[in-house]
């Protein structure tokens, strides 16, 4: 609430990327890239989409 005990207007978050590099994510979950691709294999909702280069984006 705002000084005069009004609501402020809610403003949604913009995303600016739609994916990240598994390095990008690792770094800031602070875990090892290795752990990223272990759960890939773990758990079959993890699907990384692959770039022409064939690096893996979350």
């Amino acid at each position: 609430m705002d000084t005069f005990g009004t609501r402020m207007p809610y403003k949604e978050k913009t995303v600016e990327r739609l994916y990240w590099s598994i390095g990008e994510v690792a770094e800031e979950m602070g875990v090892n890239t290795s752990l990223i691709r272990h759960w890939e294999k773990e758990f079959g909702m993890i699907r990384p989409k692959r770039t022409g280069r064939g690096d893996s984006t979350c």
